[in-house]
């Protein structure tokens, strides 16, 4: 009965826990070194295919997140957001992680300096989104969600609510 207990406690815990969690923070990701070398060719996947005009000019600037790749983004319509990463190393792209629907500004307490709806920096494997993401799963209107770039994928780290205020602020 005792062992019950116990683990209907644990298990009604574990969520708000989960929601106690620190933000994720950039200085947690960080990077060894920023690459300031020579870009390498855009490799020709089917992805890099699709997107190469906006990949290959990527190239072309400069090291903006996770030490050697540059995030580019364009969009698909209305206030639809797409894009990806090009490692300035390899020249090997990624997609980002998701496609948004609907973008908004990131709140003060999830970005550092702009307000953008993805935030980034060169010394940082750490990437935010924030806006309605396209999925067939309900709740994913209004999310921040956070990012860590590992092992040439990203890794879905935490997501909280946006919480976007009203105009009288509340």
């Amino acid at each position: 009965m005792m062992k019950k207990l116990y683990a209907l406690l644990i298990a009604a815990y574990l969520p708000c826990a989960a929601l106690a969690a620190p933000v994720p923070q950039f200085k947690d990701y960080p990077v060894e070194h920023i690459y300031k070398g020579q870009a390498h060719a855009l490799v020709l996947d089917e992805f890099a295919k699709t997107y190469k005009t906006r990949l290959r000019a990527a190239l072309e600037e400069k090291v903006n997140f996770a030490g050697h790749y540059v995030v580019t983004i364009w969009g698909c319509g209305t206030s639809c957001l797409f894009g990806g990463i090009v490692d300035k190393i390899s020249g090997k792209a990624y997609p980002l992680p998701e496609l948004l629907l609907g973008v908004f500004p990131l709140k003060p307490e999830y970005q550092d300096q702009d307000d953008r709806e993805l935030i980034y920096k060169p010394t940082s494997r750490l990437l935010i989104m924030a806006g309605a993401f396209d999925s067939d799963k309900p709740g994913q209107d209004d999310l921040v969600k956070f990012y860590e770039f590992k092992g040439n994928r990203f890794v879905l780290v935490k997501q909280l609510p946006y919480g976007r205020k009203d105009q009288s602020g509340q």
